[in-house]
């Protein structure tokens, strides 16, 4: 899959975008290129999942290359999803809004639809502005056995965690054997509240 940018849809700029269930995406090469993107008020990503129907996805053996865009893998209001064996190569790339963009892997939970179950385990991630992982919100999820190299080098912590890996919020989260080569920030940062 190739992609030149930009994609918009008012509320992001992306290179991928769907809803649903049941959704995969497996042994896939994406090159998304681009010129970086100076947006204020939207986030970027190469691809980005949504509610109100986002259960059973999964991400599974997928090599991933961006540039232009503030983050490679946005899964939001997922529930029972899988991010596993990826290579993520997020570009380095954030709008400059601290903690708003910049992730090699975020999922993240709205209030009203809370992220249950969640896979992040042997993925390869570098080179990102942000976390290479962020969960926010999220509960019963695993983040295991991940190699994270070259983390949070552009964004600094304002209201959200940055770190290579980070968990701001939920509960039962278990993260575990994952291997942080470099990280501008912490190596794992667990905060606001959860356990």
């Amino acid at each position: 899959i190739t992609a030149t940018l930009p994609m918009v849809d008012g509320n992001a700029v992306y290179a991928l975008d769907y809803r649903g269930a049941d959704f995969r995406l497996t042994d896939s090469l994406m090159n998304i290129t681009g010129p970086a993107l100076s947006l204020s008020s939207i986030g970027t990503y190469t691809i980005k999942q949504q509610a109100p129907f986002s259960i059973r996805s999964r991400f599974e053996r997928n090599r991933i290359i961006s540039t232009g865009l503030g983050s490679v893998l946005a899964l939001f209001d997922c529930f029972e999803c899988y991010a596993t064996d990826n290579y993520l190569d997020q570009g380095n790339y954030t709008t400059g809004i601290i903690s708003f963009d910049g992730y090699g892997l975020l999922f993240y939970a709205s209030a009203t639809n809370p992220n249950r179950r969640t896979h992040a385990n042997r993925n390869l991630i570098r080179n990102t502005a942000s976390s290479c992982i962020y969960l926010a919100s999220i509960n019963d999820s695993e983040t295991n056995d991940n190699v994270l190299t070259d983390c949070a080098l552009n964004d600094s912590a304002g209201t959200l965690s940055v770190a290579a890996i980070a968990v701001g919020g939920g509960s039962k989260n278990v993260v575990s054997g994952n291997t942080i080569l470099h990280s501008g920030k912490a190596g794992i940062d667990v905060s606001l509240f959860g356990d």
